[in-house]
């Protein structure tokens, strides 16, 4: 399948920003983390509470989450289209359990069952069609009860950001149904959230702002939309956690004490639905059919 504008875009970023990803992406606990850290930190501490044999990282940027998963699993696979991550990330990890391909999902082929497939900060740039394809992909390469864990851009947040986006929505007058989305993802059960009724998986259709990766469009949505959008190609989700926490709106991120303050905050409150629609992201978990 040939690349469209958004993947050309993605690969073209990524490619030239591969030792800035590389110092983002680094493990350290003394440190405010980055965005790329929260959520390799969550796969992490997924990994380590239980027993499994391999794992792949789909988009593995420059290898950070697979050097450290290598250490709580067998066999730890890192792909990513973006040659120079590749190269980076061989560089910097070697071990015998390690191992790196530069390809490309839409047309990976392996013949390895994966107890766990990470997707983080990864389905953001690629069109609906593309996605099927993708995650029929993953359910293939997936052990039975095999482990699917994706990352998302939280659609939700957009009623709280106070900004560009919130305006977008307002117009687009989704602001009801968003809340709606809020109030139930809070008040109920996470079993009950998941049998409501909610917003249908699409890509946003207005035009959105630049975030500090220069694509033209990052898709984002709601737990919901992904829900279902899995639920129809064969995994059923488990379990959904926030990530990049925000108690007060974006702009005063820049102070280190509130940035600090949201990375404590997330760590201590894996799977807490109720801060889901105040964080930017959510990690939410899948098991294969």
């Amino acid at each position: 399948m040939s690349q469209n504008k958004q993947q050309q875009q993605t690969l073209k970023y990524f490619s030239r920003y591969a030792n800035n990803w590389f110092r983002q992406a680094t493990f350290d606990n003394k440190k405010i983390q980055s965005s790329a850290q929260q959520r390799n930190m969550f796969v992490l501490n997924f990994l380590k509470k239980r027993k499994y044999s391999n794992f792949l990282d789909a988009g593995c940027g420059s290898g950070n989450l697979v050097y450290e998963a290598s250490k709580v699993v067998k066999f730890a696979h890192g792909i990513d289209f973006a040659k120079s991550m590749i190269e980076l990330a061989k560089k910097k990890f070697k071990n015998k359990k390690i191992r790196f391909d530069q390809d490309d999902i839409l047309k990976f082929d392996t013949q390895i069952k994966y107890d766990v497939i990470a997707a983080n900060g990864f389905i953001e740039y690629f069109t609906e069609k593309e996605l099927i394809k993708i995650t029929n992909k993953f359910h293939s390469i997936l052990k039975k009860n095999g482990v699917l864990i994706v990352s998302s851009r939280n659609r939700l947040f957009n009623l709280f950001s106070l900004n560009e986006f919130t305006k977008l929505e307002i117009n687009s007058k989704m602001i009801k149904l968003l809340t709606q989305e809020c109030i139930s993802l809070i008040d109920l059960s996470f079993e009950k959230f998941k049998k409501k009724p909610g917003l249908n998986f699409e890509v946003i259709k207005y035009r959105q702002p630049k975030t500090g990766v220069n694509v033209d469009l990052i898709n984002q949505y709601t737990p919901k939309q992904l829900i279902k959008f899995y639920n129809k190609y064969k995994f059923e989700s488990f379990d959904i956690s926030g990530i990049n926490y925000h108690p007060v709106i974006p702009s005063f991120n820049q102070d280190k004490y509130i940035a600090e303050f949201n990375t404590r905050i997330i760590e201590r409150n894996y799977f807490n639905k109720k801060i889901i629609p105040f964080s930017s992201s959510f990690m939410l978990l899948l098991r294969k059919k």
